[in-house]
């Protein structure tokens, strides 16, 4: 969308809000109720928006250190997301290269290396097989072909946005379009996080909720962080605030 269009939308929002008026459509628009429970319709909207566009799976402060980690189940995609030695963040399928199995179970922690508990594969921070548990039992192996499926992942602002797709060539950074630099308003790199349970789309198991303490900002700014945090894959957004601490919890 080019930023005449975006101007032309925004004017004639503001002349709607100084006249308490409402664009409307020339006819009533009904939906079908299909649209609501139809499975098939349902794994076209994870296909063509959930496994293709950015989704945001982390705050930074939720991996700060050197070797954390955290893995989540998102839309059926076992997630693993690092923080490699040199600071930067990595995402990969949480799944052995050999068989499937989860590296981790799902939560945070801290590991210099990723072991399968099923035949012993272990994979460094970049995703290589760097040893294998009675190798010779597996034959001629060529390790440099067997690393771990990377998946596109970008930080920003404090967030961590990952595509589900390791085959994607979006370039993120355009796919923001500078919208990072609003969100660097909230100050989410520095924040403290928590959690608890939460919900991503298309989950049916509940996995931990997110608590991120804003800071001192104020209601407009809290607000316009909520609106924002409704375009995300979680099922709700509920603010707790307390005295000169605004909470954001993420179910």
């Amino acid at each position: 969308m080019s930023k005449e269009k975006l101007i032309d939308m925004a004017l004639n929002n503001k002349m709607h809000a100084e006249a308490g008026t409402m664009e409307l459509a020339d006819t009533i628009v009904e939906i079908p109720a299909s649209n609501y429970f139809d499975k098939s319709r349902w794994q076209k909207e994870v296909d063509l928006i959930f496994k293709r566009l950015p989704l945001v799976l982390g705050v930074s402060k939720e991996i700060p250190n050197a070797g954390d980690y955290k893995s989540i189940d998102v839309l059926g995609v076992p997630v693993l997301i690092l923080r490699n030695s040199n600071g930067q963040v990595k995402a990969y399928l949480n799944a052995c290269i050999h068989r499937g199995a989860a590296l981790v179970e799902n939560g945070l922690g801290n590991k210099k290396r990723f072991s399968c508990p099923y035949h012993g594969w272990s994979y460094n921070e970049d995703g290589s097989l760097i040893g294998i548990s009675s190798q010779q039992d597996f034959g001629d192996l060529d390790k440099n072909c067997k690393s771990l499926i990377s998946l596109p992942i970008l930080e920003k602002a404090g967030i961590i946005w990952v595509i589900l797709n390791s085959n994607s060539n979006l370039d993120m950074e355009k796919f923001l379009s500078g919208y990072d630099k609003m969100l660097e308003l909230f100050d989410l790199e520095d924040t403290k996080a928590t959690r608890r349970d939460f919900l991503y789309i298309g989950q049916e198991s509940p996995a931990k909720v997110l608590t991120v303490t804003v800071g001192e900002k104020s209601e407009q700014d809290i607000n316009t962080f909520i609106d924002w945090l409704s375009t995300c894959p979680i099922s709700e957004v509920i603010v707790e605030v307390k005295p000169k601490t605004p909470t954001l919890v993420l179910l």
